[in-house]
């Protein structure tokens, strides 16, 4: 990943004076990053590197421009999960370069977030492909006018504005989405809660396409699925593996470990390889929260065994080799105590202090056939009448 490297672009001091004919000062940000989200058809969240905790980000919010609106609940504006969707597709993982000119000061906001939100643009490294632009030439933004006199702007500003102005005049011209009336989105937004009982019952033992909203935690997640022409959002925890719990808030007696040993790293794992991504859930069971269980299929795998291998889980109630847990297929529960197993004898992560239990040497020779004669090597002697011996080979005539 590309880092966030923030560049400030000096700008000649003028005195303030109440002027309409005085140009606005700004104050040039830009960088380098990867787009880890889109929030909104008009805003994007990029970051940088890890380097050694949570990366660098910043929140860009496309200037010049209006687009349909995702206030974080549904009922969203008409078209904006459709132009997320579009968005999301084309952008996801994606390497950009951004310039931003301006803060945004929002009532209520904390000012000591380290994640900051700035009016800008945002140009994708591969074909160099303006986002602001490829919204309105597509008719999914309208160019919004300027506050001030056009005059006022700064020349590349000026520039800027009149380029949008030209594709949205294409974009009309092509009755593209917004400035055709008559046209209507593949996806319609919802307000009612999804039934999860129903929804579980109906699909259980089938693969559910949906994308991954928001990580909890590595173990827990949020994703939308679509039923029939509607998007629900579902609460989801995976089958079988626990993974340290990801705290948003510290714990009222004073500490300053707020989140257990590996849960903030787990949790960026996670949140680095599947945020905003498609991907595919096998329902096992509902929790007695009235919570799915399911099976996430991810680029690089199931998500549960690929944690269980980096160490980053454990697994829970599965027991017995060569059978499932009712819900979990034997060859699953076979796969999954493989993988942690891999991880402890590796000492990885939460496993790094881990010692395998003793085996009881006693009751594995009587469960085993052992032939009447066998060479052996005598390990110990604990006294004269008694052997402590390991078995080689069985005897050959």
């Amino acid at each position: 990943m590309e880092e966030i490297q923030i560049q400030e672009v000096p700008q000649q001091a003028q005195p303030v004076v109440n002027s309409k004919t005085q140009k606005p000062q700004r104050k040039i940000i830009q960088g380098d990053g990867v787009i880890k989200s889109i929030l909104s058809p008009s805003s994007v969240l990029i970051a940088g590197p890890s380097k050694g905790g949570p990366p660098p980000e910043i929140i860009v919010l496309f200037e010049s421009v209006d687009t349909p609106r995702m206030r974080g609940r549904s009922p969203f504006d008409i078209w904006a999960y459709e132009f997320r969707e579009i968005l999301r597709k084309k952008c996801i993982g994606k390497k950009c370069h951004f310039i931003t000119t301006q803060d945004v000061n929002r009532q209520g906001e904390d000012p000591s977030s380290s994640t900051k939100r700035r009016f800008g643009r945002v140009i994708l490294d591969d074909g160099k492909e303006d986002l602001t632009k490829f919204l309105v030439l597509n008719g999914m933004a309208i160019v919004r006018d300027p506050k001030i006199d056009i005059q006022r702007l700064p020349e590349d500003s000026r520039a800027y504005f009149n380029q949008l102005k030209d594709l949205q005049e294409q974009a009309r011209d092509k009755n593209y989405r917004l400035h055709n009336p008559a046209a209507r989105p593949e996806y319609t937004e919802t307000e009612t809660d999804l039934d999860v009982n129903t929804f579980f019952s109906q699909n259980q033992g089938k693969i559910v396409p949906a994308v991954v909203e928001y990580v909890v935690s590595s173990s827990y997640l949020r994703v939308s699925v679509r039923v029939d022409d509607k998007i629900y959002q579902l609460a989801l925890q995976l089958s079988h593996v626990q993974t340290p719990e990801y705290r948003r808030q510290a714990p009222q007696e004073s500490s300053e470990q707020i989140h257990p040993p590996f849960a903030e790293e787990s949790r960026f794992f996670v949140e680095r390889e599947l945020l905003q991504r498609d991907v595919e859930l096998t329902l096992d069971r509902i929790t007695p929260g009235s919570r799915i269980s399911a099976r996430i299929q991810a680029p690089k795998g199931d998500l549960g065994e690929v944690l269980l291998k980096l160490g980053y889980g454990r697994l829970v109630g599965i027991q017995q080799k060569g059978t499932g847990n009712g819900d979990l297929p034997p060859d699953v529960a076979d796969r999954y105590r493989q993988a942690q197993e891999q991880a402890q004898n590796e000492r990885l992560r939460i496993w790094k202090d881990y010692q395998p239990r003793p085996i009881n040497a006693s009751a594995e020779l009587a469960k085993a056939e052992i032939p009447e004669n066998f060479f052996a090597l005598v390990a110990e002697v604990p006294q004269a009448d008694t052997l402590v011996i390991i078995p080689i080979r069985t005897y050959i005539e």
